[in-house]
C-alpha cells in the first residue's frame, strides 16, 4: 500500500510539471464561448437555469454535467481561465491516478502500471484534452469512467454488489459528461474476458442496467448529431474512413509529431489515392500480426480497449469542418496501448532483473523516454496559450487548412487589423471557394471599411452558397439599411428572423427600418421583442418611437 502511495504521488507530480504552464493560458476562440463563455446555461445556478442545462446539448452533444460543473464554477470565480484550467489538470491527474489502479487491478506490477499511468498522463496527444477548457468533457467523462472501470474490476474479484452498483453509478455520471462513454459495457465485457470470466447468463444480466441509461441518453446526442451534421458516405467511403482513421490516431500515437488541433479532411475518399490504399496495406499487415501474435492477451486486449472505445468516431463525416481527427478523441481510447506497453516495460526490467548494469541502462533509457515525452507535451501546450497561437501553430502544420485561416482572420478582425482580416478570409476561400462564413465575414470587413460594393457581392455570394445563412442575411439587410434601402433590409431582416429567431439584434435593426418608414407601430413592437431578448438601454428608443407614434407629423 505504501509503495502504492509513493508511486501515485511521483507520478501525479510529474504529470503536474509537464501541464503547469496551461495554467497561465487564456480562454481559445475555438469552441470556448460555445460551451463556456457565450453559453447562457452557465452563468445561473437557479433551478430553472438547472434543469435548462439537463434537457439542452451543446453542438449536438448532451453533456450535461459537463456544464453544470462549468456553472458551478463561474458561481465561484466567474470567466477567471485560471480556475478552469486548473479543473481541468487536476481531473486529468485523477485519471491517470485511476489508471494506476486499473493497472494493478489488471494485474500489472507497480512499475507496470506506473508506466501505463505516465506514459498516458505525459503523452503528447493529450495536452488538447487538457490544456483546452472546451475539453472538460473529455477528462470529467474519463475520471468517472475510470472509477466505474476500477468498481467494476472490484466486484468480479471481491463478488460484491456493492461495488456493481458503484460502477452503475459512476457510469451514468460518465455518459452524463461526454456520449462517448457509450462503450462502458463493452469495455466490461473485455474485462470478463481479460480475466477469463465463464460466459454465463449472469455475465449478460449484469451489463442490462448499464445498457438501459448509456443507450436513451447515447441516442440523444446521435439524433442531434444526426440533424446537425448530414453524413452522405458510401458504404467503399465508411470502409476506407474507418481503416484510415483507425491508422491515423495509432500513427499520431505511437509518432506523436505535427500535432494540431485541425488536420485536414483527405479527399477524394477512394481507394485509388495513395493515403488509402496505403492504409489499407498497413491494415492487412497489422491483422496478420495480431494472428501471429494470437496468444498475447495484452495486446489483444490494449487493440480492442481502443477499437471499442474509439469505433464511434471512426466513420465520422463531418466534411463542413474540414476534418474527421482530433487528438481529443484518443484520449481515453489511448489507454490499451499505454497499459500494453506497461505491460512490455514490466516484462523486460523482469527479466534482466539479476543483470544490475542493464538495468541501470534501462532505467536511463526509460527515464530518456519518459522525459522526451513531457518536452513534446510542454511544447505542443503552448499551443493553446491563446488564439494567435493556436491558429498560427495550425497554419504552420497543415498550410492549406481553410478553417483555420477563416479563424485567424476573426483574430485580425476583432484586432482590427482589416488587411490582415481582408487576406486570411481570401486565402480561407481560395482554398475552399464554398467557405460561406468567410464570404460573411470578409463582407462584414468590407462594410466596416465603407466598401459598400465589395461588401454587399460577399453577402450575395454568401447567401448564394447558403441560403439558410441567417447571419449574412442579418448583415446584408444593415449594409442596405446604411445604403437607405429599408424595404431591401426589412426583406433580408425578415428572413433572418425566420432562420433564427432568439437574435434580439435582427429585432432592433428592423425596427430601426420601421422607425425610418415611419410604421412606428412595427418598430415599437420589434424594440420590445429585442430588448425582451437581452438588448439593454432601450428605454429612450421606445420612449421615442411611443412619442412619434402619438405624433407622427413631429420632427424629433
Amino acid at each position: 500500500m505504501k509503495k502504492n502511495i509513493i508511486t501515485i504521488l511521483i507520478i501525479s507530480s510529474l504529470v503536474f510539471i509537464t501541464f503547469r504552464l496551461t495554467l497561465f493560458h487564456q480562454f481559445v476562440e475555438m469552441d470556448d464561448p460555445l460551451h463556456l463563455l457565450q453559453n447562457k446555461n452557465v452563468l445561473s445556478l437557479e433551478w430553472q437555469n438547472i434543469q435548462s442545462i439537463f434537457s439542452s446539448n451543446v453542438s449536438g452533444h448532451y453533456m450535461p454535467l459537463t456544464i453544470l460543473m462549468f456553472a458551478v464554477e463561474y458561481h465561484l470565480f466567474q470567466f477567471n481561465p485560471f480556475i478552469y484550467h486548473l479543473n481541468n489538470l487536476l481531473l486529468h491527474i485523477g485519471v491517470v491516478i485511476l489508471i494506476f489502479l486499473f493497472g494493478r487491478n489488471l494485474g500489472l506490477s507497480v512499475i507496470g502500471a506506473a508506466s501505463a499511468a505516465l506514459i498516458f498522463g505525459i503523452h503528447p496527444i493529450h495536452v488538447e484534452s487538457v490544456a483546452w477548457v472546451t475539453e472538460r468533457k473529455d477528462v470529467l467523462y474519463s475520471f468517472f469512467y475510470m472509477f466505474s472501470l476500477n468498481a467494476y474490476l472490484c466486484y468480479l474479484v471481491r463478488k460484491s454488489r456493492r461495488y456493481y452498483f458503484l460502477s452503475i453509478i459512476f457510469g451514468f455520471l460518465s455518459i452524463l459528461s461526454k456520449p462517448m462513454a457509450f462503450s462502458l459495457p463493452l469495455i466490461f465485457l473485455l474485462c470478463d474476458w481479460f480475466k477469463r470470466r465463464n460466459l454465463n447468463k449472469e455475465m449478460i444480466i449484469d451489463k442490462i442496467p448499464h445498457f438501459l441509461y448509456i443507450v436513451p441518453i447515447s441516442l440523444v446526442s446521435y439524433f442531434s448529431l444526426h440533424n446537425l451534421f448530414k453524413i452522405e458516405n458510401t458504404f467503399l467511403e465508411s470502409i476506407l474512413l474507418c481503416i484510415r482513421n483507425f491508422l491515423f490516431y495509432l500513427h499520431k500515437f505511437i509518432l506523436p509529431i505535427n500535432l494540431t488541433p485541425l488536420y485536414n479532411f483527405t479527399i477524394p475518399i477512394s481507394i485509388l489515392h495513395h493515403e488509402y490504399l496505403l492504409s489499407i496495406i498497413a491494415f492487412l499487415i497489422l491483422m496478420i500480426l495480431l494472428i501471429r501474435f494470437k496468444s498475447s492477451r495484452w495486446l489483444w486486449f490494449a487493440l480492442l480497449f481502443y477499437l471499442f472505445s474509439l469505433a464511434v468516431m471512426l466513420n465520422y463525416d463531418d466534411r463542413a469542418y474540414i476534418t474527421t481527427i482530433s487528438d481529443r478523441r484518443m484520449y481515453l481510447p489511448s489507454l490499451g496501448i499505454c497499459l500494453w506497453i506497461g505491460f512490455l516495460i514490466e516484462q523486460l526490467t523482469g527479466r534482466i532483473a539479476p543483470k544490475i548494469m542493464i538495468k541501470r541502462g534501462l532505467f536511463l533509457l526509460l527515464s530518456g523516454f519518459f522525459m522526451a515525452l513531457s518536452f513534446m507535451s510542454i511544447n505542443q501546450s503552448m499551443v493553446w496559450k491563446n488564439n494567435q497561437a493556436y491558429w498560427d501553430h495550425v497554419l504552420q502544420v497543415t498550410p492549406e487548412n481553410s478553417l483555420a485561416f477563416y479563424a485567424r482572420g476573426i483574430i485580425f478582425q476583432k484586432q482590427g487589423d482589416f488587411d490582415q482580416a481582408i487576406a486570411d478570409y481570401s486565402k480561407s476561400i481560395s482554398i475552399n471557394p464554398q467557405s460561406a462564413v468567410a464570404y460573411n465575414n470578409r463582407g462584414i470587413v468590407y462594410d466596416l471599411l465603407g466598401k459598400y460594393n465589395l461588401a454587399v457581392i460577399d453577402y450575395n455570394q454568401a447567401i448564394a452558397i447558403n441560403p439558410k445563412h441567417a447571419k449574412a442575411h442579418n448583415n446584408r439587410g444593415y449594409l442596405y439599411f446604411q445604403m437607405g434601402s429599408y424595404l431591401h433590409a426589412i426583406n433580408d431582416y425578415n428572413i433572418s428572423i425566420k432562420l433564427y429567431p432568439e437574435e434580439p439584434l435582427t429585432y432592433l435593426n428592423r425596427s430601426r427600418c420601421y422607425y425610418q418608414l415611419k410604421k412606428f407601430d412595427k418598430a415599437l413592437e420589434d424594440a420590445k421583442t429585442a430588448q425582451l431578448l437581452g438588448v439593454l438601454n432601450l428605454d429612450n428608443y421606445i420612449m421615442e418611437i411611443s412619442i412619434n407614434s402619438t405624433n407622427p407629423n413631429q420632427d424629433f
